[in-house]
């Protein structure tokens, strides 16, 4: 809730699943979320062009970051699914849709 008062805009969170056509999303910001889905397969669905495009426009260092973030919350998320932790009512509903564990 606090990134809502810093700038993050909620429209744009509420179209994320169309991030690779919308125009509110920069190329730069397509790239980044299309290889999340893509480390986020299983199994990962990463490819070598992926790799290389996403390296000439971030840097090595911005695509090693990059990796190690996306890595870092698929982590988090396999971890609270396998010990079922879900949505703790902390957020109107707005900017996150929280998976009801069914």
């Amino acid at each position: 809730m606090l990134q809502k008062h810093h700038g993050l805009d909620i429209d744009r969170l509420k179209n994320i699943d169309d991030y690779a056509t919308s125009e509110l999303f920069t190329r730069a910001e397509r790239l980044a979320l299309a290889y999340a889905d893509a480390m986020s397969e299983t199994p990962v669905a990463v490819t070598d062009e992926q790799v290389a495009e996403l390296e000439r426009e971030f840097g090595r260092p911005g695509l090693i970051e990059l990796t190690y973030l996306i890595g870092l919350e698929n982590q988090r998320a396999r971890v609270n699914s396998a010990l079922d932790i879900t949505d703790q009512g902390f957020t109107s509903g707005d900017a996150c849709r929280v998976p009801q564990a069914g």
